[in-house]
Parts: C-alpha cells; structure tokens; sequence
C-alpha cells in the first residue's frame, strides 16, 4: 500500500523517510479516507499526511504525540498496544483495527496496517497507514442487526405456523423442522437431522404397502425439480401410527441449483371427518325428509279416494297424518337453517318475558297429535307461581318442542313423557325438564348428545337414528339465551334432558339481545 515493507536504511528513523520526495508526495496525495504515520520506538508520532485533518480533525503538528493519546477507554484497543509491542520488536501485523477520539469528541474506527522500520539491523520505527472504515462498520452493524431480526422474525413466523414445515438437503435428509412438524410427526430435530426423511416419515402408503423412494413427490422436488401437492397420502409418526396429511413440496434453487427442498404438510384428520359427515348429513337429509314426504303423499292420495258424503273414511285421520309429516319436515328445515344462522351469529333473539308454564304448555300441545299417533302422551307439570323468564318464546318452545320428540323416539308405547319446570338458584333460573321412561343413554355418550350430528343408539332395534340436529339446536338456542344443557339418567329407567334459562326481573319487557354465535 505504498509502504517500503522491510528495506532496511542507513539513515536514521523517520526523518531519513521523510527525505524521499517522490514518497511523500504519493504519501501526502492520499485520499480524505486514508492517512500515513511513522512513529518512533517511544510511540510518538514524527509524521503524519495532511488528510489526517480530513479524518481525525488534527492539523499535522497537533497529530505528533504519542499514538495512546488518542486511544479510546474502549477494551479491544488492548490489542493495538501489543500489537504495537510486536512491530517495535520486528514482528510483521496483519490488518487490525483501532478505536480513535475525534479531536471533536467522537469516536471513529481506523482500519490499520503496520510495518517496522529497519536500520542497521534493529527497529527505529514504524511507519503504518490508516483507513477510517467508521461508517463502513456502521453499515456493517445495521446490516448484521437487520440480518439478526429478519433471522429471529423467519424463526418465530415457522414456530408460529401451524402447519408442518420440514427442509431436507439435496440427498434428501432433514435440515430443519419448526415446532408444528415436531407435534405431528413426534419426532424432535436433534432425532432426525441428517437422517433421510423418505424412510422416516412416508415409507409406505395408506394401505400400509411399501411406497419406493422413487414414486415419492417429496423426492420429485430433489430429483426433477417439480412442484407437487398431494391431498390423498398419509403421513407416518414416530411411534409407527399414521396420519392423513395434505403436503407440499418445493425444490430450493440457489444460483441455478437445486441445494434441496422444502415440505409444508398439515394433518386433515378433521377435515376428512368433516367431509365424511358432510355426506352422511345429505345422505340422511335426503332419507329423513323423504320419510314425511311419503307419509304426506300417503295421507293425501287416501284423502283424495274417499267419496264424498261417504261416512266410514277416515279423512280426518288421514288429513292428520300430512299435517303431522309437514309439521315434521317444517321442523327439520327450521333447526338446519337457524343453527346455521346461530353459528354465523347472524340470529338475532327477542327476548322477553315468558311464563314457564305458557313456553311448556305451548310447546306440549303443539307435539300431542304426534304422540297420539305413537301411542304416548305428554303430562305437563309447570306451577303458574314459578317466576317468568327471559326468553325468545319461539326458540324456546322448539327447543322443549325437540326435547319432546327425542325422548318420544325412546319412550315405550302406552308411556307418558313428562315436561316440568322448576326454580333453581335461589330464584336467579328457572330448570325445564323432559323425562322419558325409555332406556336411557349410555354414559359415555351423556356428555356427547348435544353435539351436533352425534347419534347414540336408536331405541329399539331396527329402528332409524335421529338425525343429530335436534339436540345440537337445542344446545345452541339455550346458550344464546345464556343458559345451560345437560342429559342424566333415571332410575331405575328412563332420561331427562334439562335445561335452564335465567328468570326476568321484576318490570322486564321486551329486550332485543345481540346477534349470538355458537360456542366452540
């Protein structure tokens, strides 16, 4: 860089240097980022360029004094001194850096490169030159720093994610999992990291048949460089159980190269059962609604074959039957559409206050012809002095309306399926009641009724399930109303399905409550 590395000189120090004109004027052209130095064994400075001044504010004859001068309290310049110890014994020094004081009180970094003086065998000084790399370190901090936070934000983003995220290099081995692929898959990083993921993860295919490396899409990314998505595979787990998984892989490509790929999967296990009930939902739809479409069409064309004047028909009873198979329908298609509206949150109820008695009694008598024609009745045991509740009267009443024909499915012909009402905590709610003498539920199933499309088993054998609506609107329409749900059985026979609703104050009348939404 300019500098007469290790030629030994007869003259004496740095005065014999500053003799050589044509040194000193390429010396003293250097550039404002760089200055030249010589100074003695005693550390003090004999000459220094101009564009020190550009660099450290010093003129050159403030500059000449000895170089600890103007050193920092900063630890690392610990290292300049010994560094300085060695070129003074004639040892020759990388590049270090120095950290110096402004003359205006702050402080740059130099960027130094230092050779001792030979004369006569012996070192008489050390002649260096100086680079203010202040901003470039700057740069290179904020850089660093903005590398860090993008390095930790990536890392938090792939711990946060809930899918599996799994990087493998370009013989397909395991460089990386975040958290989510660690739960799904039971294996922790440290297990698999350098392992090749084919055999760990998706050795064999659904049906538990060996799937070959090279039939695998994981390994297309690596080996062709294709993209691919898969819905219909599954994913095996550490301990040998497996896992529907929908997953995609990407090759990773630097300048050109495929270095490896990446996996991003997710366990579908509910989506599949979802879809599942999807179709067992319109399967049973399409056969529950066709039973009360028959029965009307049933009751209809015996109405319509009986002459006229003709007293030995029973059209009324026939006439009963549609009227019975429509209200039916009417009551499926109302619990499918306001269940969906509850757990959009965009049904709204209109609460007021109601009589215990009027929401039991109505609802009993608009399900007494279907208990009469399955050889049951309705008792209805609500004391007129029971305090009035808040409540949306037409949720309500087909909520005891379905309770009602649940528990008529399983009660035993000739029985009576009781509704009653009672006042529970100190007076703050009132505790509906439907009980059946029927043959109760399982008790792994009590907790379970409610949900929707659940289905515990049909009353008698043979016959058909409910559809697992009825209840689950149940549960919805008692929630919106801030009230709770629950199933016991009796003894020694029997189930009661009881539900409460909070009792109005005193003066309450008509209260529009905001749109409610399903709790998960």
């Amino acid at each position: 860089m300019g500098v007469n590395a290790g030629r030994d000189r007869d003259e004496d120090g740095c005065s014999a240097l500053s003799a050589e004109s044509r040194f000193r004027r390429m010396v003293e052209g250097l550039h404002r980022d760089y200055f030249f130095y010589c100074h003695a064994p005693d550390g003090v400075f004999h000459y220094v360029s101009p564009s020190v001044r550009n660099i450290l504010g010093y003129s050159r004859p403030e500059f000449l004094k000895n170089y600890a001068r103007y050193l920092t309290p900063n630890p690392s310049n610990r290292e300049v001194k010994r560094r300085t110890a060695l070129s003074l014994k004639g040892v020759r020094q990388p590049p270090y850096e120095v950290e110096t004081w402004h003359k205006n009180g702050t402080v740059r970094t130099l960027e130094v490169l230092e050779i001792p003086v030979k004369a006569r065998g012996r070192v008489v000084a050390v002649e260096g030159i100086a680079r203010d790399i202040t901003r470039e370190k700057r740069m290179r901090a904020a850089l660093a720093a903005h590398d860090r936070e993008m390095t930790a934000q990536a890392a938090l983003i792939l711990r946060s994610s809930g899918d599996g995220i799994i990087g493998v290099d370009g013989a397909g081995r395991a460089t990386f999992m975040n958290d989510a692929a660690e739960k799904l898959l039971g294996w922790k990083l440290g297990e698999l990291k350098g392992r090749p993921l084919h055999p760990a993860i998706h050795h064999s295919r659904p049906d538990g048949s060996p799937y070959a490396v090279g039939d695998c899409p994981m390994s297309a990314a690596l080996t062709r460089g294709s993209v691919s998505r898969v819905d219909t595979e599954v994913l095996w787990r550490r301990d040998g159980s497996s896992f529907p998984a929908s997953y995609s892989a990407r090759p990773i490509i630097r300048e050109g190269w495929r270095i490896g790929a990446v996996i991003t999967f997710r366990d579908i296990t509910a989506q599949r059962r979802l879809e599942e009930l999807r179709g067992f939902l319109t399967h049973a739809l399409v056969h529950d609604l066709n039973n009360p479409l028959t029965s009307i069409m049933a009751g209809a064309e015996l109405a319509a074959d009986c002459p006229a004047g003709r007293s030995d028909c029973a059209s009324r009873e026939h006439l009963a039957i549609v009227r019975e198979a429509a209200v039916e329908m009417r009551r499926m298609i109302s619990d499918i559409l306001d269940m969906d509206r509850m757990e959009s949150g965009a049904l709204r109820t209109r609460a007021r206050a109601e009589t215990p008695s009027g929401l039991a009694g109505a609802a009993a008598a608009a399900m007494s012809p279907a208990a009469r024609l399955e050889g049951r009745s309705i008792t209805v045991k609500a004391p007129a002095a029971l305090p009035r509740v808040l409540a949306d009267a037409r949720l309500v009443r087909r909520v005891i309306e379905n309770l009602i024909a649940n528990a008529l499915r399983y009660a035993p012909g000739g029985t009576a399926v009781t509704v009653s009402a009672a006042a529970g905590s100190g007076g703050r709610e009132v505790r509906f009641s439907v009980s059946d003498l029927g043959p109760g539920i399982k008790k792994e199933h009590l907790g379970r009724v409610f949900d929707k499309y659940f289905q515990s088993d049909p009353a008698q054998p043979g016959a058909r399930k409910g559809k697992g609506l009825g209840l689950a609107f149940c549960r919805l329409a008692v929630e919106a109303h801030g009230g709770r749900i629950w199933a016991a059985n009796r003894r020694p026979a029997g189930c009661r399905l009881s539900f409460t609703l909070p009792a109005a104050a005193l003066g309450s009348g008509r209260r529009r409550s905001p749109a409610v939404r399903a709790r998960s």
